[in-house]
C-alpha cells in the first residue's frame, strides 16, 4: 500500500497491521496508520485491546500521544502522579515525558492512540531492562518466522488465562461448526469473513487452520462476545484476526475483498436476510466460498409437537400462530434458503443435512439447562401473557415428563443444513 502522503485526494479503505505489543501480559494492537500499515512517518493510530492488570515498561517517547479511551480505564503514571482516563476521556502525554501505561481493572480496557510523529520502537525508549520487540504480523502469503511463531503454553494448571479460553465453545455450536469446517477448501494466503463470529467459535479455529499467511475477519454485533473472543485470540497467540462490532447487513469492507465467507448460525439469527446476503456477495471475489449453517424447522420436534396440543387444548389460538412464527422466523427450510442464497448472487449450492440428539433424564433436566433457559424459554414465555404463562407451561413439562417416563428419557432432534456455495 502506498504511503498516505502520496495517495490521490480521496476516500482509501485502510486495513491494519497487527503488532505484537511490549508488556507483562499479552495485548492486541491494530495499526491503521502509521510506519507499519501505510509507512506513513508523520502519524499513527492503533487500536488497542489490554487485559486486565497489563502494564507496559516505562518509557521516554520522542512524539506526542493522545490516547482516547473506549471502553475501560487506561491509566497513566509519570513520576509520582497517575492519570486516570475513563470511557469518553483522553490521556495527553506530550514527547520527552515519562510515562508509563498500564490496565489494572477488570476487563481491561480499549482506547485508540495517536501519536506525533508516527510510533517507531526506535522513538519510544523503554527501559532496557524491560523492552519488549514489536513486530508485525506476518504479511498474506507468508508464514511465521522460527523467532515469530508463538512457543509452547504452560501447563493449564499454572495459567489460569488459559484455563478461562480454554472451553473453545458451547456444545450446542460444536456440530454445526464441525460440519461448516469440513467443507471450507483450506487455502494458504486468503482473506476470510466470519459472520456472526460471537465468541469465537468457528473463527479462532479457522485462523489458526488457515495459517498466519492469511486474513480472518470476524463480525458481530455484540461487543461482550467480541471480548471473549479477543481473550481467546491473545491466550493462543494467533495474530491473523481482525475484529469489527457490526452487523451483517452494513459489512465495512471492499467490494471483492474476500475469499471466503463463514457463518455457523448467524445468518439465521440476522434482522434482514436478503440484505445480509446481498452483503456477503458483494465482499465476495468472484469465485469466493460461502459455508454457513443453520438449524432447520423440525428442530425439538418432539417438544414442540407436545406445546402446540397444550396451546390448542386451552384455546390459545393467538399463541399457536405465534409459536408457527417464531419457528418460521429462525428456522427456515433448505428450498426457501436456496432460493434467497441464489438470487443474493451464490451459485453452485451443495446442501449438506445432518442431525443429531439432545438427550435429557427428564423434562425437569431439559428446563433447568442452561443454553434452553437462555435460548428457548424466554421466546416461548412470549407466546402467552403472564396471568396464564405458569399454567402453560408447568402442562408442557408434565406432558413431556410423562413421555421421558414411558421412553426411559427425553430425546429432541436438532436437523441441521450447511450450503456450500461459490461466487
Amino acid at each position: 500500500m502506498a504511503p498516505l502522503e502520496t495517495i490521490d485526494m480521496k476516500a482509501t479503505l485502510v486495513m491494519p497491521r497487527v503488532i505484537q505489543a511490549a508488556g507483562n501480559k499479552p495485548k492486541s494492537i491494530e495499526e491503521y496508520v502509521g510506519r507499519l500499515a501505510t509507512a506513513t512517518s508523520g502519524v499513527s493510530v492503533a487500536r488497542m485491546v489490554s487485559p486486565e492488570g497489563w502494564r507496559e515498561p516505562a518509557q521516554i517517547p520522542e512524539f506526542d500521544e493522545y490516547s482516547v479511551v473506549l471502553r475501560g480505564e487506561l491509566h497513566a503514571r509519570s513520576g509520582t502522579d497517575t492519570v486516570v482516563a475513563r470511557a469518553g476521556e483522553a490521556v495527553v502525554v506530550p514527547r520527552g515525558v515519562g510515562v508509563q501505561y498500564s490496565t489494572p481493572l477488570p476487563g481491561g480496557a480499549e482506547y485508540v492512540a495517536v501519536c506525533l510523529p508516527a510510533f517507531s520502537p526506535e522513538l519510544v525508549h523503554r527501559e532496557p531492562a524491560t523492552v519488549a520487540t514489536e513486530t508485525s504480523s506476518a504479511p498474506r502469503g507468508a508464514g511465521h518466522s522460527p523467532v515469530s511463531r508463538p512457543g509452547p503454553l504452560e501447563d493449564p494448571a499454572r495459567h489460569p488465562r488459559l484455563v478461562e479460553a480454554y472451553d473453545e465453545l458451547p456444545l450446542w455450536s460444536a456440530p454445526f461448526g464441525l460440519t461448516l469446517l469440513d467443507q471450507v477448501r483450506m487455502r494458504r494466503g486468503i482473506r476470510a469473513l466470519d459472520v456472526g463470529c460471537g465468541t469465537g467459535f468457528p473463527i479462532v479455529e479457522l485462523a489458526q487452520r488457515l495459517g498466519s499467511g492469511s486474513e480472518v475477519v470476524g463480525i458481530d454485533p455484540r461487543a461482550p462476545a467480541l471480548a471473549r473472543t479477543r481473550l481467546k485470540l491473545e491466550v493462543w497467540g494467533v495474530r491473523n484476526v481482525r475484529l469489527l462490532e457490526g452487523r451483517a447487513e452494513s459489512i465495512p469492507l471492499g467490494d471483492g475483498s474476500v475469499d471466503l465467507v463463514v457463518s455457523n448460525n448467524g445468518l439465521n439469527n440476522v434482522d434482514d436476510l436478503d440484505r445480509a446476503l446481498a452483503e456477503c456477495a458483494r465482499v465476495c471475489r468472484r469465485g469466493a466460498q460461502l459455508v454457513f449453517t443453520f438449524n432447520l424447522p423440525g428442530s425439538m420436534l418432539e417438544v414442540y409437537e407436545v406445546l402446540e396440543q397444550v396451546l390448542k387444548d386451552s384455546g390459545r389460538g393467538e399463541a399457536l400462530a405465534g409459536m408457527h412464527q417464531h419457528i418460521h422466523t429462525l428456522r427456515k427450510p433448505v428450498d426457501w434458503m436456496r432460493t434467497r442464497v441464489e438470487r443474493a448472487g451464490f451459485r453452485d449450492c451443495q446442501v449438506i443435512e445432518r442431525s443429531f440428539r439432545w438427550r435429557f433424564s427428564s423434562a425437569e433436566a431439559l428446563f433447568e439447562h442452561g443454553f434452553f433457559r437462555l435460548a428457548f424459554i424466554p421466546p416461548w414465555h412470549a407466546l402467552v401473557c403472564e396471568e396464564e404463562r405458569k399454567a402453560v407451561f408447568d402442562e408442557l413439562e408434565a406432558r413431556l415428563e410423562a413421555r421421558a417416563a414411558a421412553e426411559g428419557e427425553l430425546s429432541l432432534t436438532i436437523p441441521y443444513a450447511c450450503f456450500d456455495c461459490a461466487r
